[in-house]
């Protein structure tokens, strides 16, 4: 007897950002594909994974700039395969007296690379409707307000004795002193907003730190898991499965850290600020993903659910009958569009703010493919709200 399980999804995407003097978009469309098999109590698995995107901008005095590009990564227990990919450019100036083609692709025209699907999925054939036509850009993350009165120079002792407190310092005291960590919550986020990356890294490479962070909370364990995650802002890569996560917990058997460079993706992110505050084990991560990879029920295992159907972001529901709540710290925010799973999920943080890995929305600040703190309101889409991560590790489900 042999068990065979075969997995295959796309997904599809589609922008247009307006500036003045012309217009800029992208379409990408990837793919992936995997099959499992169980025979005599002997587990194989093999898949891959593909991205097409073509982008471009188109200036209103005639120039025109665009790119194409295609790559694929195979695998088969746990190794990987040689990557492929395939690329083509082209531009038009009409200024330009040199012999030029003017060929600047049309929207919903198949790709023009050898390798790439020529039978593209339906989605792209449709011009979007006239409300997603313009993707409005993100607006700048609003800092919270305890950032007006948590003064610079906090310094230790009464009377301002002892000279500046580090980042690290700050924290350990909002977490183990005053009123305590539950009622600093908002002031800890508002300090991890304001700090730099090497700040943040000395508490992340930190265990004992950690792990403080997750007994502080104790009594609110789904507050930790926000703070852990704000705390890799700018760090870790986007990146679909399979991916460094995959590869370090499900095929390494491993309960060290991933480095700052890794990649992994949205709800890989999430496990793994749980990880790191010591909320949830290497191994844990790794029977998780024995049970769900590649599946795609990792969401729904997580805390996502069509029925009965998620409360949905107030401004972001469905319709007028829709259920709806605000998101609270620690809940899973996800970004839905009426597909079988979400597109993306995020963590609450504060307010309307999330704590979020993926290649949107772009807030000019170079890092979109980085562990972000956005706004609901920076990407499309219907917004649903679960519950958090630690109901699912406290039910045994992770």
């Amino acid at each position: 007897m042999s068990d065979v399980y075969k997995y295959s999804s796309w997904s599809s995407s589609y922008t247009k950002s307006y500036f003045k003097g012309g217009y800029s978009w992208s379409e990408t469309i990837s793919g992936y594909d995997s099959e499992s098999t169980t025979k005599r109590a002997v587990y194989t698995s093999s898949g891959s994974s593909w991205s097409w995107t073509r982008s471009g901008t188109v200036w209103d005095d005639g120039r025109n700039d665009w790119s194409e590009s295609w790559s694929k990564s195979s695998w088969k227990d746990g190794k990987y395969a040689p990557s492929e990919s395939e690329s083509k450019r082209g531009s038009f100036d009409p200024k330009k007296t040199t012999p030029q083609v003017n060929d600047v692709p049309k929207f919903g025209e198949p790709p023009r690379l050898n390798k790439a699907p020529k039978n593209k999925p339906i989605d792209l054939h449709k011009p979007p409707k006239p409300s997603q036509d313009i993707w409005t850009p993100p607006r700048r993350v609003t800092p919270p307000r305890e950032l007006e009165s948590f003064p610079d120079n906090w310094v230790a002792g009464p009377g301002g004795g002892g000279g500046e407190l580090s980042f690290k310092e700050k924290i350990r005291r909002l977490l183990t002193t005053g009123a305590g960590a539950i009622a600093n919550y908002n002031k800890i986020f508002a300090l991890i907003f304001r700090s730099s990356q090497a700040e943040r890294r000395t508490v992340t490479q930190d265990p004992k730190m950690m792990r403080l962070i997750r007994d502080s909370f104790s009594s609110k364990p789904e507050l930790a898991t926000p703070i852990a995650a704000s705390l890799l802002t700018g760090e870790q890569r986007w990146s679909n499965t399979p991916n460094d996560l995959i590869s370090h917990f499900l095929y390494g058997n491993t309960e060290n850290a991933l480095s700052f460079n890794a990649t992994m993706n949205c709800w890989e992110m999430i496990l793994y600020a749980a990880f790191l505050c010591g909320q949830i084990s290497g191994k844990q991560i790794k029977n998780f993903l024995d049970s769900t990879y590649p599946t795609g029920r990792q969401m729904t295992t997580m805390g996502y659910s069509r029925d009965p159907e998620l409360p949905f972001y107030p401004t972001r529901k469905k319709d007028a009958s829709s259920p709806t709540k605000y998101p609270q710290p620690g809940d899973l925010v996800y970004f839905t569009d009426g597909t079988l799973f979400p597109g993306h999920v995020a963590i609450s943080l504060f307010g309307s703010l999330v704590v979020s890995l993926w290649e949107f929305p772009d807030l000019g600040d170079g890092k979109k493919n980085r562990i972000q703190i956005i706004d609901i309101n920076d990407l499309p889409g219907r917004v649903q709200i679960g519950p958090p991560l630690t109901e699912a590790i406290k039910a045994g489900k992770i």
